[in-house]
């Protein structure tokens, strides 16, 4: 498949949200907008890259589709979950059989008592809502008349989807695989899939789309703020965190959440040059493997930045990109030596 330069370029920032939201000194407000839509755009970022001609060719939810999948997400989730609980770098705890259980789980929570990457929670999420989004996709293609599935049907299920997750009683230990957040993120994904196809549209508008694009990230910039600093309000200072199902004002998430995805994607159209760095190109093609490795990275530099007395925004900042290269670059070895590690073919 032909890669989209835009889409690339957005899941480096996207990924550099991640790792700045996972910075121990990206602190107060800032950190609340970031997390208001950082794993959103994440889900949305598949959404943009479904293509429905090659699912119908193929055929929805085919048992080789859900082997692939498997495969290039959950066996890697696996493998570095048990490798960060035996090497324990978030735990004092020495490894032991039952930490295999805890990983079994796959809920945020279960994995922190693993010792594990409590971060890996996205990868189980994904793997079912990728796997629900071909269902419904599947289901709502067959009742339409065209070859594009119907537009109003899609943001019914997203309107469904979304409040079967807020709606849900929260649980201190999660469910099995995130399977609350499941439908969320099914959402997410419908919402990167209809962003896409506006921006198809608009970009054979030519004048306005030159308009539209700058527009767009204004409007998108200013209810993301205005969304989450209510949404602030609403938590009395705690961070929203779709890990721990921590929403504050539903609605308000949704909003800000949709504002956020807009605006990393307008961001990513206006910032793109006609050529991708290769760096930069090779960041957006294995995002996974950043973000298998990065988090011990940004807590220990962040940890050190705070000891040190840095322990301010612009460090965080600047911290997240150093770690946003190490990890890249820590990538780029693994897909040479073991790609299978990353979720990646062999070479």
């Amino acid at each position: 498949m032909k890669r989209i330069a835009y889409i690339d370029l957005m899941k480096v920032y996207a990924i550099f949200l991640v790792i700045l939201g996972h910075s121990p000194i990206w602190t107060g407000f800032v950190n609340q907008l970031e997390h208001s839509f950082a794993m959103p755009v994440f889900f949305a970022l598949y959404g943009m890259t479904y293509n429905i001609e090659r699912h119908a060719a193929k055929g929805f939810f085919t048992t080789d589709f859900v082997k692939q999948r498997f495969i290039r997400l959950m066996i890697p989730a696996i493998i570095w979950a048990i490798i960060y609980s035996m090497i324990s770098p978030f735990d004092d705890n020495p490894f032991h059989l039952s930490n295999l259980l805890h990983i079994a789980y796959f809920s945020q929570a279960s994995l922190r008592y693993a010792g594990s990457l409590s971060s890996i929670w996205f990868i189980p999420c994904m793997f079912l809502a990728v796997l629900l989004t071909e269902l419904i996709i599947g289901f709502i293609h067959k009742r339409s008349k065209g070859p594009k599935p119907t537009y109003k049907l899609i943001i019914l299920a997203i309107i469904v989807l979304a409040s079967i997750t807020f709606v849900l009683p929260r649980f201190s230990r999660g469910y099995p695989w995130c399977t609350n957040l499941v439908p969320l993120a099914t959402a997410m994904i419908l919402i990167g899939y209809l962003v896409r196809q506006i921006v198809n549209v608009s970009s054979n508008w030519c004048t306005i789309h030159k308009l539209s694009i700058p527009l767009a990230l204004v409007l998108a910039f200013a209810l993301l703020c205005l969304a989450s600093w209510y949404n602030w309000l609403c938590t009395t200072g705690k961070n929203v965190d779709m890990a721990s199902a921590k929403f504050g004002n539903p609605m308000l998430y949704l909003l800000g959440a949709i504002a956020g995805i807009v605006m990393v994607v307008t961001v990513s159209i206006i910032t793109c040059p006609p050529r991708l760095h290769p760096a930069i190109a090779f960041a957006g093609a294995n995002t996974y493997g950043i973000f298998l490795v990065h988090k011990p990275l940004i807590i220990a530099l962040g940890t050190l930045l705070a000891s040190v007395g840095y322990g301010n925004l612009f460090t965080a900042f600047l911290s997240a990109i150093i770690v946003l290269i190490i990890s890249a670059t820590l990538t780029f070895i693994i897909d040479k030596i073991c790609p299978p590690l990353i979720g990646n073919k062999k070479n």
